[in-house]
């Protein structure tokens, strides 16, 4: 294994989250195993998609946004 980067900053798609229920913890940790990075994050809307009902939106549920950064 090798860290992609010693920081980086995750954002974590709230629907992914809701879809993966407790296994998003698992998720989580395997995406951390295999970058070997210190990690910060939050929440993020992930994907979104065309409103549809009453103006709510399509919710894709697969984002995972990943930052890495240097630091000296």
């Amino acid at each position: 294994e090798r860290a992609v980067s010693q920081s980086m900053m995750f954002f974590y798609c709230a629907g992914r989250r809701m879809r993966l229920g407790d296994a998003c913890e698992e998720d989580l940790q395997a995406l951390l195993k295999a970058t070997a990075a210190n990690a910060a994050g939050a929440l993020s809307l992930g994907e979104l998609g065309s409103f549809e009902v009453e103006s709510y939106p399509l919710f894709h549920n697969g984002a995972l946004v990943c930052l890495g950064w240097e630091t000296t």
